[in-house]
């Protein structure tokens, strides 16, 4: 079985990214994988170009977001 390929938001830790990884997910950083500045927008429709969840904790921004754009899913968590 494989994973997800999961695009972490800028303010997620990178312990999130170990262990997600360690359970078999391909995982990037979003400030790695689309640079830095990018709008939580261009993020959600780069994760949807490319089959790829989005993993955030700024769930005030993104709840908004995912209406306007097609996305493979985003993960919201306080």
């Amino acid at each position: 079985m494989t994973g997800a390929q999961i695009l972490l938001d800028e303010h997620v830790s990178r312990v999130f990214e170990r262990l997600l990884r360690e359970r078999g997910h391909t995982v990037k950083q979003a400030k790695d994988r689309v640079g830095e500045y990018t709008t939580d927008a261009e993020l959600v429709e780069w994760c949807g170009e490319h089959g790829t969840v989005l993993l955030s904790n700024n769930a005030k921004d993104f709840e908004a977001l995912h209406h306007e754009y097609d996305h493979a899913g985003i993960f919201l968590y306080r």
